[in-house]
């Protein structure tokens, strides 16, 4: 009687896509605490009792008084950017993907194990792969810090043309923090689930798969086209194949996985 071992599932690195979560929620409330700083320390003057004091109908800026505001607005939005380094932000990128193409690394391995092989460790293709997803990340990031200096900037602004009090410039920076804060769940999401699709596709394919089965999280958070695609046998590389050409994690915010198929098993 000829006994078939089961292969060890491919799993999704939730913990690490929480972990990095936080690392992009820590950012900004960075930036936030960067604009606060700056706008108690250089702009609160423009504001009395909650009240606008420069720019009032009865009491208009000078050309200096307004340049002045010209100048800050513009050296909050260089602030915010400026609260955490380049260096940092791509740090933070290059751990974030190592972590992920070691936990891939050990995944696959396991999968392997039972035919003697191990999955590849590096080669050129990985190397693309790593610092292509270092890349994608430090520009997602710096596209979030921008636009959050740029909303930011906004608000104030329209606070003084609008002779809003301080109690509104400070629910706006709440507001728009939250949103911020949202989305760094999101990008978390969908970087976790497309770096990982990449490294595994090709540790997969460099132990012999080439076909794989869509495995969904199963959870109401599956999208109905990928509930359909649940479950079935898929080959790597056809266009027409999966999400319209796309393997498991690949899609935007996809957490599905791809189950190799191995002729060991």
């Amino acid at each position: 009687m000829t006994t078939h071992r089961r292969m060890p599932p491919t799993r999704y690195p939730r913990n690490l896509e929480e972990a990095y979560r936080k690392r992009i929620v820590k950012l900004v409330y960075s930036w936030r605490g960067s604009a606060v700083e700056y706008f108690n320390r250089y702009m609160r003057s423009y504001f009395t009792g909650g009240t606008q004091l420069i720019g009032d109908a009865q009491v208009p800026p000078t050309t200096t008084q307004t340049q002045e505001m010209i100048e800050n607005l513009h050296m909050l939005g260089y602030t915010i950017k400026q609260a955490v380094s380049d260096a940092t932000i791509r740090m933070m990128a290059q751990q974030f993907v190592r972590s992920i193409d070691n936990f891939s690394y050990n995944n696959v391995s396991m999968q392997i194990k039972i035919a003697g092989l191990n999955p590849i460790r590096n080669d050129p293709n990985l190397t693309r792969i790593f610092n292509a997803k270092v890349a994608e990340n430090v520009e997602l990031i710096n596209y979030m810090r921008d636009r959050y200096a740029d909303s930011i900037t906004g608000i104030v602004s329209r606070a003084i043309s609008n002779g809003d009090g301080t109690g509104a410039i400070t629910k706006a920076i709440v507001n728009q923090t939250g949103m911020s804060v949202r989305h760094a769940a999101l990008v978390a999401n969908d970087q976790t689930g497309s770096t990982i699709a990449k490294f595994n596709q090709a540790r997969h394919q460099a132990a012999g798969a080439k076909y794989y089965v869509w495995q969904s999280m199963e959870d109401n958070r599956v999208r109905p086209k990928h509930q359909m695609l649940d479950g079935t046998r898929q080959k790597y590389g056809d266009p027409n194949g999966g999400d319209d050409g796309q393997t498991p994690g690949e899609p935007i915010n996809c957490r599905c996985v791809a189950t190799p198929v191995f002729s060991f098993y």
